[in-house]
């Protein structure tokens, strides 16, 4: 085990508590920082970097076609929805910075080709105007292709570049969320809340808002998430409210560039119950989920005006595995300073995370003492605060495991863990600096968390050990058709696609009378 001190703005795990002694919530603003009244923990201090939204993690999917010619040069992308309809943008520019002209597209011929090289039809488009174009097409199918040819002018006097971009047609990306809370928060206190975000379709990653809402009102938000093709993503969250009771959360996925697959997957819902316990209080959930996609498009079609006609078929599938949990924890003391927190997390006698945490000898001015850890190849997050005497007093702490590629940090999250950057739209990787990803142990049949604090002379240990049950969860393909008539050219495409998940899952609450030690 290593420790670890957290010296700069480490008490600001308190900074929600301040800010939430009213339950209002609102649609979060951009560009806030900490203050001295509300200062966060920073986040460099444990070697983390924090990226901007606006760059990509990774982008493996699938790419649009170029063109070029002369000057010229055009970018197609065509996207098929679950109507079994196409989408095609044709964007054009220029390859010379230094006479970017202004492109504008006059024509357009599109030929299209299914999987097997014959053509199925062709599409003239007169009379157009601007840098793009966009049509909506029929009787296609994913992994065929689309010679789209554009007459570009505007970026040389008195010439026409005749471009040419062949794309194959891909799925629309499809965002689906799952929810994981906790189950329990404190009174008053920060508590995070985890959504995880993936893309199903494996053919193009996506950008989309991540929102997080309590009893139907937005408290916390994303904004710019990328998911890439295949992958998963979290997005973290942080409340605190100040009423006890059950509370309803969803986890929101909205504003899916460039347009999603299935809105039906965009939420997810569960529920917390906010207390106020009179003792040692704590949550756990833990959770490994294997998914097994399949999927089958076909396209038959046939042209009367010169007596063509074909078909085409293509299969695809994917698996993945995800890996998360969370355990919170709130004890109604405060810890004589230094106190120690060992930390660890495991399942079928295998070790998955430990480490050792020691806060500062001296309460900062601002507020409780805290420590706080990321674990790059681990993809983990660990924070514990106390403050206040021995009676009247409170230690809390959040320990989690975090699933896919990237976590992606709220507004609220943010604040609370990031420092006095001002940046709220930021992400870190869950990739060692040797670029090896977590340990992805196959769960056994329980899985272990220790939380122990030590502090003058006394030690205080939360130890859950969750049986692990096995959900199965399937959806059998259900093949949709859609027919398509243009003039003398018809055609029928089908789709359908189902999924296998296998989850193991445990969890455990426990509130027990105060005190706490174990020895």
């Amino acid at each position: 085990m290593s420790t670890h001190y957290f010296r700069a703005g480490a008490a600001a795990l308190l900074a929600a508590t301040a800010a939430a002694c009213s339950d209002s919530v609102t649609a979060p603003g951009a560009g806030r920082a900490p203050t001295a009244s509300r200062p966060a923990m920073n986040a460099a201090a444990s070697g983390i970097q924090l990226i901007s939204n606006t760059v990509k993690y990774r982008d493996a999917g699938l790419k649009p076609a170029t063109g070029r010619a002369g000057l010229g040069q055009l970018t197609a992308l065509a996207l098929l929805g679950a109507d079994g309809r196409a989408e095609l943008v044709a964007t054009a520019s220029s390859t010379d910075s230094a006479r970017p002209g202004t492109p504008s597209i006059s024509k357009v011929q599109v030929k299209a080709f299914d999987t097997n090289g014959a053509q199925s039809f062709t599409r003239t488009h007169n009379g157009l105007s601007g840098a793009t174009f966009t049509q909506v097409y029929g009787g296609v199918t994913r992994g065929e292709r689309l010679e789209v040819q554009a007459n570009v002018n505007g970026i040389e006097p008195s010439r026409t570049d005749v471009v040419t971009a062949t794309e194959t047609v891909k799925l629309r990306p499809d965002l689906a969320v799952s929810l994981s809370n906790p189950g329990q928060a404190y009174v008053n206190t920060p508590v995070n809340v985890l959504a995880v975000v993936r893309e199903l379709n494996g053919d193009v990653g996506a950008r989309a808002d991540c929102w997080l809402y309590v009893d139907g009102q937005p408290t916390d938000r994303v904004s710019g998430a990328w998911v890439d093709a295949g992958d998963a993503v979290t997005c973290a969250f942080t409340l605190s409210l100040s009423a006890t009771g059950t509370r309803t959360l969803e986890a929101r996925v909205s504003n899916v560039q460039p347009g999603d697959w299935d809105t039906s997957n965009n939420t997810a819902t569960s529920t917390i119950e906010v207390t106020n316990p009179a003792g040692l209080s704590y949550s756990a959930y833990v959770s490994s989920d294997s998914i097994v996609s399949v999927s089958r498009f076909t396209n038959q079609w046939s042209d009367a005006s010169n007596g063509s006609r074909g078909e085409s078929l293509e299969e695809s599938g994917s698996i993945r595995v995800d890996q998360r949990g969370q355990m919170s924890g709130y004890m109604p003391v405060g810890l004589p300073l230094p106190f120690t927190v060992e930390a660890s997390q495991g399942t079928g006698g295998v070790t998955l995370h430990a480490e050792s945490y020691t806060s500062d000898s001296v309460k900062p001015w601002w507020g409780p003492a805290c420590v706080a850890d990321y674990d790059y190849g681990q993809q983990i997050f660990f924070s514990a605060c106390s403050e206040g005497p021995a009676a009247g007093g409170r230690t809390f702490f959040s320990y989690e495991r975090l699933a896919g590629s990237v976590t992606y940090h709220s507004t609220t999250y943010s604040l609370t863990y990031d420092g006095a950057t001002g940046v709220e739209n930021v992400y870190h990787r869950h990739i060692s600096q040797t670029g090896s990803f977590g340990t992805m142990t196959p769960y056994g049949s329980t899985y272990d968390i220790v939380v122990r604090f030590t502090s003058g002379g006394q030690t205080y240990e939360a130890a859950p050990s969750m049986t692990l049950r096995t959900i199965n969860i399937s959806r059998s393909p259900v093949e949709s058709c859609f027919g398509y008539t243009y003039e003398a050219f018809t055609s029928r495409s089908c789709s359908s696609s189902g999924f296998t998940l296998v989850s193991k899952v445990g969890n455990q609450a426990a509130g027990e009378p105060w005190p706490w030690p174990v020895y």
